[in-house]
This record gives structure tokens, C-alpha cells and sequence, in this order.
């Protein structure tokens, strides 16, 4: 799962769920286009959706989670 949002919230609340349920984590920031030199970010950089684009230009960080989900042990 790629989750991108300007929301503090909602980016704080889904990496405690994911650490909480052990999901792997495969990538967090929070501050996407901070760290837009990542090579393997490239992708998920060039799809803005058009809140993303007014976010951005209203100065907002973006941020970021990559991760999956698998079943409970």
C-alpha cells in the first residue's frame, strides 16, 4: 500500500496501526519531496494527484507511507 497525504494525522495514525499490527514497513517520511533525490521514490513523485498539487503549492509537506499487509500470526 502507497499512502500519501498532508495529513499529520492521518499519517501518524496509520504508521502506529501498521507498527501496531506488524504490517511491514517498507518506506516512511514526512517529507516526501524532502527526500526527492531517492531513487526509489521517483515513481511515486511523478503521480500528484490535484489536492497533492495544491497542498504543495500552499507550502504542505507530503508525506508517506509504503506498506504491506499480511495475515495476523
Amino acid at each position: 500500500i502507497h499512502l500519501k497525504t498532508d495529513s499529520e494525522l492521518v499519517y501518524e495514525s496509520t504508521l502506529e496501526l501498521v507498527k501496531a499490527e506488524k504490517y511491514p514497513l517498507h518506506y516512511s517520511c514526512d517529507d516526501l519531496y524532502q527526500h526527492a533525490t531517492i531513487e526509489q521514490l521517483k515513481d511515486v513523485m511523478e503521480v500528484q494527484t490535484h489536492y497533492e498539487k495544491i497542498w504543495l503549492e500552499k507550502g504542505f509537506k507530503i508525506k508517506y507511507l509504503c506498506f504491506s499487509l499480511t495475515p495476523k500470526a
